[in-house]
């Protein structure tokens, strides 16, 4: 695992505490973070976006691709203390569901449309103009 040691600097700590620390994250995270209840294929994912998102599926799903590539296991982000989950990309900050909603597909699907609602494309500011929405 690679680690930027300029994000350190703000922990104020030596590089070997922090270096520990980020480890003990990532593995907790991936300790903690359950099995999918069900493999979704991307065409279940593509027709539950569909779904949820009425008239703007299609650029739903292009910023999905974009995103994950349609995995919903997919973490982005690692680099950052608050890490992005699922099909959409949430990033998981205080207040946000935990991270194991995040990665179950119809909640993320949904949840994204929530965001969508509030904040139009702006929580996907580069895929969104990646798939031309802005």
């Amino acid at each position: 695992m690679m680690l930027d040691k300029s994000l350190y600097v703000e922990q104020k700590m030596d590089w070997k505490e922090y270096e520990q620390k980020a480890k003990a994250e990532v593995s907790y995270i991936y300790k903690k973070t359950p099995a999918p209840k069900k493999i979704w294929s991307n065409t279940e994912i593509i027709k539950e976006i569909k779904r949820v998102w009425g008239k703007d599926s299609q650029g739903a799903i292009c910023i999905a691709k974009c995103e994950s590539n349609l995995r919903p296991g997919a973490i982005g982000d690692k680099w950052s203390a608050f890490k992005s989950y699922g099909v959409f990309q949430i990033r998981h900050l205080p207040g946000r569901p935990a991270i194991s909603k995040l990665l179950d597909p119809a909640f993320n699907i949904r949840y994204a449309y929530n965001l969508f609602l509030h904040n139009g494309w702006q929580p996907w500011e580069i895929s969104s103009y990646k798939c031309g929405l802005r």
